[in-house]
């Protein structure tokens, strides 16, 4: 509030004082041969211009209270006998202040009265006009601010928008693969291998953890996504046995990335789904991480002994990982997937970021 009234009254006093300043400057050169002292117009003409900056804060209130648009007559008419007072007070400031300060040497006048008639009906109209250009000033600034706020309500809306549908993305993908993650527990159970049941269901827990405890927050560093990647594998091989080989590359330079949260392990399970569940031969995962100047490289890659038609192969994990990253980079990020003779290979490049905190 306090900020406020002193930007109300602040800005009118420091244009007003600058203008009076311009004004003094015109007036003494273009009295220049009159000897009159320059530091005595300078306090007379901004003596002068301060009424106006301290009326511009009334004027404001009236211009706020009494509002112009939509045009109402009995606003018009409120208007123009406020300005109509204004001008009458400004000029009777005007030369009272001439007789007070007394700018203009012996050439000055030195009675009140007679000047002020005189003066008012010539002033008057300009006066009026300071007064209108004042309220159009006030409605300018104000339909500035107001644009500037509706600006900033799109803005807040856009990204609460662009939330809810990542929230919505990473809402789909935590039951999907926490669904495969009960299946193998199921599986286990039945084939009565408790120990390898209960260390599945331990993973479970972490990873549940993981996707509870990142919710709210997108960025995350790439060294948990690989850990998380890890115990999601870890259940994975105990389902899939020696039929799964894995190995996992990450340079170490790109541990520090930020990545969006949940960002691996769809692409790994997208990998396992559709590479190695698919083949009852012995299969292999890869997974190399990289950054490669300005962007961060991640390469996904897994045997495929068998053909694979069409799109089969691109789950709804891939899916909806293409989804968020086009809803966080846009533009700025690619991926890429090649089916080969023997192997898929997805290569996904985001930009380099470094995660916060």
């Amino acid at each position: 509030m306090r900020a406020q009234a002193a930007v109300a009254w602040g800005v009118p006093v420091i244009f007003w004082t600058l203008f009076g300043t311009l004004l003094a400057v015109h007036t003494y050169l273009s009295m220049l041969t009159h000897g009159h002292s320059f530091a005595r117009i300078l306090l007379f003409e901004i003596v002068i211009c301060l009424f106006w900056a301290l009326a511009t804060p009334l004027i404001a209130f009236l211009a706020r209270r009494l509002p112009l648009v939509p045009f109402r007559w009995t606003s018009a008419l409120a208007h123009l006998l406020a300005a109509g007072a204004f001008a009458s007070v400004s000029v009777a400031w005007h030369i009272w202040i001439v007789v007070t300060l007394r700018p203009f040497d012996e050439r000055t006048i030195t009675t009140f009265g007679p000047h002020y008639l005189e003066s008012l009906w010539q002033w008057f109209p300009s006066e009026v006009l300071i007064y209108c250009g004042t309220v159009g000033a006030v409605y300018a600034f104000e339909f500035y601010r107001r644009s500037q706020e509706r600006a900033l309500r799109s803005a807040q809306l856009e990204r609460e928008v662009a939330q809810a549908r990542l929230d919505a993305l990473s809402l789909q993908l935590q039951p999907h693969f926490l669904f495969n993650a009960l299946h193998t527990v199921a599986g286990l159970i039945r084939g009565e291998e408790d120990k390898a049941a209960i260390s599945t269901i331990a993973g479970l827990s972490d990873l549940l953890r993981y996707a509870l405890d990142s919710s709210g927050t997108q960025d995350v560093k790439l060294s948990e996504e690989i850990e998380i990647v890890r115990r999601y594998l870890a259940i994975e091989t105990l389902r899939y046995r020696e039929r799964l080989q894995v190995t996992i590359d990450a340079d170490v330079s790109s541990l520090d990335a930020a990545v969006p949260r949940l960002l691996l392990q769809p692409l790994v399970e997208n990998a396992v789904r559709h590479g190695v569940a698919a083949n009852a031969n012995s299969s292999w995962l890869a997974l190399k991480t990289r950054r490669d100047e300005d962007s961060l490289t991640i390469e996904v890659s897994n045997s495929a002994g068998i053909a694979v038609d069409g799109e089969k192969g691109f789950g709804i994990g891939l899916a909806n990982t293409r989804a968020r990253l086009e809803q966080i980079y846009g533009s700025a990020h690619q991926i890429s997937i090649r089916r080969l003779p023997d192997r898929f290979e997805l290569t996904l490049a985001i930009p380099w970021r470094v995660e916060r905190g």
